[in-house]
This record gives C-alpha cells, sequence and structure tokens, in this order.
C-alpha cells in the first residue's frame, strides 16, 4: 500500500465502541462511548439511494484511514463533528503494521 499523500491525514476523529446495557423490559441499550482521538484521511468511494418505509435514503461509503491500532473492530464507529462513520470491515492493507484502513457507511443521527 502506498501511504497517504502528506496532509491527507488532517481529519481528528473521535473513536467509540459500544457499551450493550440492560434496559427495564429485558432488552439491551447500545450506547457509544469515546475511546480515542486518531488522526485520519478520509475518501469518500461510492453512494446509494434506498427505500425504506417509503422514505428516500442515502448511504455513502467511505474509507478512513488512520495509523496503525490493534484495538479497532467493526463494532465501532468514527465521529466527525455531527456525522457518524459506522466501521464495516478494518484491515492492515500490507500486512506492516503501519496503517489500519477502515470500510465505512456514514449514518445519519
Amino acid at each position: 500500500m502506498r501511504p497517504p499523500a502528506l496532509g491527507a491525514m488532517r481529519h481528528r476523529l473521535t473513536l467509540q465502541s459500544p457499551q450493550d446495557t440492560a434496559d427495564e423490559i429485558g432488552g439491551a441499550a447500545r450506547i457509544y462511548t469515546n475511546f480515542a482521538q486518531v488522526w485520519a484521511a478520509i475518501e469518500p468511494l461510492s453512494g446509494t439511494r434506498l427505500w425504506q418505509s417509503q422514505q428516500a435514503e442515502q448511504q455513502i461509503s467511505h474509507r478512513i484511514t488512520i495509523v496503525f491500532r490493534a484495538d479497532v473492530s467493526g463494532d465501532m464507529r468514527f465521529i466527525l463533528g455531527s456525522r457518524i462513520f459506522e466501521i464495516k470491515a478494518a484491515f492492515d492493507p500490507d500486512e506492516t503494521g503501519r496503517f489500519l484502513v477502515c470500510d465505512c457507511w456514514e449514518v445519519k443521527p
């Protein structure tokens, strides 16, 4: 993998991890807690338009590259201001331990 261009890792993202807590009716509620602050390069990849409950909804995929961390998993998410990026997959593209590439969907809050 070619390293990101100089200045590409200019976005300061908050990495959040999920915490499931029991609710009053025997189910579980998922909340996210701040896990780490990371510098990242964000690259939009594609967008799709879905129809759910008779409403149009957009989904935009992004590739987010950060400095390698072994503790990132597919159930975490990134926050940038009011934007939320759910991680779908995280991998070390050249297995050198330098960078971690995360394929993400941007979701509307």
